[in-house]
């Protein structure tokens, strides 16, 4: 696959391991914020096929920052909602769930590469 994912996430081992994932699943190629407000300038000049988003950043929650993406973009990007406090999962519930999926920390690399698949549509298969 040739996607262009965007995480955020204000936990430097989380990002390290998310590009893992997608670098030697060969699944795209991550561009990594630690800073929402960073993330949200850079995706207003470009292109990401999956946003991955930790809820609990430092600045704004997640589903918040995810539902004001959209909104700037126009777009029904694909969402990865992440977080090890299953308390959001009650939260995600609530939110607009077009096109996005909860996945509670810590998973796997099998785990990270099926989801990205069904947000994705399967549309290639993975050789990681």
């Amino acid at each position: 696959m040739n996607l262009e994912f965007l995480v955020i996430d204000d936990s430097l081992e989380m990002v390290d391991l998310l590009e893992n994932f997608i670098e030697n699943g060969k699944l795209g190629h991550g561009h990594s914020f630690e800073n929402e407000f960073a993330a949200m300038d850079y995706i207003s000049e470009n292109k990401a096929d999956v946003l991955i988003i930790d809820v609990n950043l430092n600045h704004i929650n997640g589903f918040k920052l995810g539902s004001m993406i959209r909104a700037m973009l126009k777009l029904e990007i694909p969402i990865i909602y992440i977080s090890s406090n299953d308390l959001y999962l009650k939260d995600f519930y609530k939110a607009d769930q077009r096109n996005t999926y909860f996945m509670n920390k810590p998973f796997d690399k099998r785990t990270f590469e099926s989801v990205i698949s069904k947000m994705t549509g399967g549309q290639e298969a993975f050789t990681g």
